[in-house]
């Protein structure tokens, strides 16, 4: 796929052609980047579908590409010991897709601050263009020594090029509403094609709970495996959500939810984390969960350090409505 991007940069196979400027005079504009993945059989849980953790995973992976990518500018500060670190992230699931699906990944810088960066991504199916979910990652960039570093004018510059880019993206509150008449037809029984299953976007403007309960309706108690860790050697930010989910189900497969109990079995469709502090391998780690007073369908998460009191992260999922 070759690709251009702000004017005599190497060729990239994450990036399509350079869009043209309105005019000439403008910073030359520059495409969202593209990466294309098939899921895997498995990725898939046991609705047969990829679940949010997976699709956190798929964002991840791209920006991993993103930050390689010469043209960005980052390679040699990554080389010297910089990188970006997730302080929180939102991702609704509007199509839940099964295993060896194609789909395409896109992002783009929207905002580019001294010591942090805000991507937007939409993933699409590729066989029609049709949304499965999007997703805003709010990331701080950190030196050596794990403190804030000034981000390089590269990516400053690569953010005021993606206006058109951010322009053209796909906005689920104003776009048609997902159509399952017009879904690929599939079977309760079959493990390539699912039945198809479509969630009205509610938007990504949505944060985790400020603080914890007093008592939480469930605490699931769980030790940091080593592979629960990442690159950086604590927990990555996507197992977040699966010690979630893990907490979720768990808890209402127990009826700790009480009214919402059969709520919290649902999928979810739509998640937002805020990481505080790290969690590392041979952690305990305290899962606590509750339904949200007066919102059906919303849970709340703190996962805690044991004898500590300051949450690692804040979470809340939103699962599908019955």
């Amino acid at each position: 796929m070759p690709a251009a991007c702000l004017g005599a940069v190497p060729v990239s196979k994450f990036m399509p052609p350079t869009l043209n400027p309105p005019d000439p005079d403008l910073v030359p504009a520059v495409p969202p980047f593209v990466m294309r993945v098939d899921t895997r059989g498995y990725e898939a849980d046991a609705s047969r579908t990829v679940p949010a953790p997976v699709l956190l995973s798929y964002l991840e992976h791209q920006r991993w590409q993103l930050i390689a990518e010469p043209a960005v500018g980052l390679v040699d500060h990554i080389h010297a010991g910089h990188f970006f670190v997730v302080y929180a992230q939102t991702l609704e699931v509007v199509r839940r897709v099964g295993i060896s699906v194609p789909l395409t990944v896109r992002a783009v810088l929207e905002v580019v601050g001294r010591s942090s960066a805000t991507v937007r991504h939409e993933v699409v199916r590729d066989s029609d263009n049709a949304l499965v979910a999007w997703a805003r990652v709010r990331g701080a960039w950190l030196g050596p020594d794990r403190g804030l570093a000034r981000i390089p004018p590269k990516l400053r510059e690569i953010a005021e090029g993606q206006a058109l880019a951010r322009s053209l993206l796909v906005d689920p509150l104003t776009a048609p509403p997902p159509d399952l008449a017009t879904e690929p037809p599939g079977s309760a029984t079959s493990y390539f094609a699912p039945l198809p299953q479509v969630h009205a976007p509610r938007g990504l403007d949505v944060e985790p709970p400020s603080g914890v309960p007093e008592a939480p309706d469930f605490v699931d108690h769980v030790v940091v495996r080593p592979s629960d860790c990442d690159v950086f050697g604590h927990v990555n930010a996507s197992n977040y959500l699966r010690l979630c989910d893990d907490a979720r189900l768990r808890g209402g497969a127990a009826h700790a939810f009480g009214a919402q109990s059969a709520a919290a079995l649902r999928q979810a469709t739509r998640v937002t984390l805020k990481y505080q502090r790290e969690a590392l391998a041979g952690d305990a780690v305290a899962v606590w969960a509750w339904a949200l007073p007066d919102e059906p369908g919303a849970f709340g998460f703190a996962l805690l350090r044991e004898g500590e009191a300051a949450p690692l992260c804040l979470a809340r999922v939103d699962v599908a409505e019955d």
